[in-house]
């Protein structure tokens, strides 16, 4: 048996954290390149593969490879940012996009076309993707979804250009489509 005075046993735990960090080799966080692109809140057009139209998420890959998404997360709360996870062979393809359902609707996942456990509110909320570290790598708060000149709801919250540009409201969304460099439609 070894005897350990009081002292240095309270001071092990602190010793021991201090030792696992050492190393030659600093810790680099890598940065994800992968981008929310475009959020659509209340989608009365495009179909998922069962026929419905639900609210949609799309994400962006400017890089020249394509991006595996396991082990990432998407919420729409920031205080349970670790809601739903990507599966193993979720792929953004190089310089693509990956359509992601809001409805709800788990059932329906794959790892080709997700769906998430929530959906999109009209009236506004956050959407935040986070790395398997913990990381937020990016988000996007919205409001109501504001009417056009004409009267009528803009159909999606898109970014101009793909990826790095600010969040615009546009009469025209692109779901699973890069958006350019201007909305095709009216902006506001």
């Amino acid at each position: 048996m070894i005897c350990v005075n009081s002292r240095w046993a309270r001071m092990l735990p602190v010793i021991l954290f201090a030792l696992a960090g050492c190393g030659e080799d600093p810790v680099v966080r890598k940065s994800t390149p992968i981008r929310i692109n475009e959020v659509n809140p209340v989608n009365p057009v495009y179909q998922d593969m069962t026929g419905d139209t639900d609210d949609w998420i799309e994400l962006y890959n400017p890089t020249d490879e394509e991006f595996q998404l396991e082990g990432y997360f998407m919420s729409d709360s920031a205080n349970k940012r670790f809601k739903d996870q990507f599966v193993a062979g979720t792929v953004i393809p190089a310089k693509g996009v990956l359509l992601v359902w809001a409805d709800a609707e788990i059932n329906q996942s794959s790892a080709r076309a997700p769906h998430m456990t929530f959906k999109l509110s009209a009236t506004g909320e956050g959407v935040w993707l986070t790395n398997p570290d913990g990381y937020v790598v990016d988000r996007v708060d919205f409001g109501k979804m504001p009417m056009d000149p004409s009267g009528r709801e803009w159909t999606s919250l898109a970014r101009f250009p793909d990826g790095t540009g600010p969040f615009t409201w546009c009469t025209e969304s692109t779901p699973d489509a890069t958006n350019g460099s201007a909305c095709a439609g009216v902006t506001l």
